[in-house]
């Protein structure tokens, strides 16, 4: 695996009005590879609101990210085969990571 936990990416927002709700939709990611919400009914947003936790395969494996929203950036939290999922407790703990390989 050429990729490693700590790797922060710089992000570029984007904002557009959905053609069909008019809703004002913020894109978080960057476009490189699919980046996804870990689950609607998983706690994914630290307790300021600041900070998003979501999975991404943009190295080529899914891996466990941080998104800073108010520094714009994706940092890498997991160096694994794939990550499946995890979530986020407000009690000072770690997110609970679960991972699968998926390569057989």
């Amino acid at each position: 695996m050429n990729t490693y936990a700590g790797r922060v990416f710089k992000l570029d927002f984007k904002t557009h009005r959905d053609g069909y709700t008019r809703a004002e939709v913020t894109r978080l990611s960057d476009g490189y590879g699919h980046t996804v919400h870990i689950h609607f009914t998983k706690n994914s947003m630290d307790e300021k609101g600041e900070k998003l936790l979501c999975i991404s395969n943009r190295t080529g494996w899914w891996q466990l990210y941080l998104i800073n929203l108010k520094e714009m950036t994706m940092t890498q939290l997991t160096n694994e085969a794939n990550v499946e999922a995890c979530c986020l407790s407000y009690d000072e703990q770690k997110p609970t990571i679960g991972m699968e390989d998926f390569s057989n």
